[in-house]
């Protein structure tokens, strides 16, 4: 069977959490943060929840936590309706989201998909802080990233200016395309009463 070319239909993420303890997405589970995103899309991008053949699901942190119980992502998927959807985790360390859309891609162009979702999902405010300090250690060296990043940065003779212009630089950027996904209807937005996510997708509806 020939490679067939993908075309990508749409787009949605979730606002961005500050990762601490007192964040406001602290009451969310990753179940539900992509329940809400998948919804959201689905009203987005108009097609059968059944249609979709192929979810991927990329998770590191969130998959250790006691939120997450077997199956993350058949769970995701029967909840949001995608009842046939063939349903996998992608684990590759903070790359893991861009592993399941590429997995996602996969499928259509060389397993005869014709409709695939790839996602990812992490919700590190609700994970134990040695989970999220394990997650961030290489278990071959010991070294946390930052640490191997350090390392990188000495050989190839960034400096600490370097790294503060590129973080400063990458913070603003980020900030922009975050009213822009919004202006543009790719944020999904939650009810946030208090410090709690509420009106979250539990059940999906057609």
């Amino acid at each position: 069977m020939s490679k067939r070319d993908v075309l990508v239909v749409g787009a949605m993420r979730s606002p961005i959490g500050c990762g601490r303890r007192d964040s406001k997405l602290l009451g969310i589970t990753p179940q539900d943060l992509a329940c809400r995103v998948l919804g959201a899309q689905f009203l987005k991008v108009p097609i059968p929840r059944s249609a979709v053949e192929s979810f991927k699901l990329g998770c590191v942190v969130s998959l250790k936590s006691s939120a997450v119980t077997q199956g993350l992502p058949r769970e995701i998927a029967i909840r949001a309706g995608m009842f046939n959807a063939k349903s996998n985790i992608a684990e590759k360390v903070c790359s893991s989201g861009l592993r399941a859309v590429y997995e996602a891609a996969y499928s259509i162009t060389d397993e005869g998909c014709d409709l695939s979702i790839g996602a990812g999902v992490d919700v590190m405010s609700g994970v134990p802080n040695e989970v999220n300090l394990g997650a961030l250690r290489d278990p071959i060296t010991g070294k946390y990233m930052s640490e191997l990043s350090d390392i990188k940065a000495g050989e190839l003779g960034f400096t600490r200016e370097d790294y503060d212009r590129y973080a400063l630089g990458s913070y603003e950027r980020a900030k922009e395309h975050i009213l822009d996904y919004y202006l543009d209807g790719y944020l999904a937005t939650s009810v946030i009463p208090g410090n709690s996510l509420t009106a979250l997708c539990t059940t999906y509806d057609q």
